[in-house]
């Protein structure tokens, strides 16, 4: 990571794409397995793999894996975008190439940071995905190496905490920038 991706990262997120290589859902299709059973406008005529298991919930038109802190409340944890041509889609029907997986440092505890990096592989597994982070500047591979992700991602919590706040803190979420 540059110093520009890192002075927007320390505020923003990290991001990971994953982009399938042989199964591309639909917006029914990718409903049904994250959340367990068919969308009432989108039901799926075909078996997919059950990952509601992960705890992905709809979040307006994207999916979000929320917090279960009573101390944070219910803020999301890690998003997942749906993609078409590298480009975060809203309201769209699909078929998707691939989703983003993001999470912002600031706003997690670190031990959060264990459960973005297994969702990114836990999902990649599930759509056969190459994973590559920042956008497409690196290619982490199929199953993914994290370890550009995780170091990325302690820098940054370090970063805070040279600062005064702790990630995650009520402090840290007060932060208005």
């Amino acid at each position: 990571m540059n110093e520009e991706q890192f002075e927007e990262a320390i505020y923003e997120s990290l991001d990971v794409d994953l982009i399938c290589t042989t199964f591309r859902p639909t917006f029914g299709q990718l409903f049904q397995m994250l959340r367990g059973f068919d969308h009432p406008y989108h039901p799926v005529e075909m078996e997919v793999q059950d990952l509601s298991e992960l705890g992905f919930d709809q979040v307006d038109d994207y999916w979000g894996l929320r917090s279960d802190d009573p101390d944070v409340g219910d803020d999301v944890l890690v998003w997942l975008f749906p993609l078409v041509d590298g480009i975060d889609v809203y309201h769209h029907h699909g078929p998707f190439d691939g989703f983003r997986l993001s999470y912002c440092v600031l706003r997690n505890s670190p031990d959060h940071l264990t459960i973005y990096l297994t969702m990114i592989t836990r999902l990649a597994e599930a759509f056969s995905a190459t994973a590559y982070y920042q956008t497409g500047e690196m290619d982490l591979g199929s199953p993914p190496n994290l370890a550009p992700v995780e170091t990325d991602a302690w820098k940054i919590i370090e970063y805070w905490r040279n600062q005064g706040i702790e990630p995650g803190s009520h402090e840290a979420l007060r932060l208005d920038f």
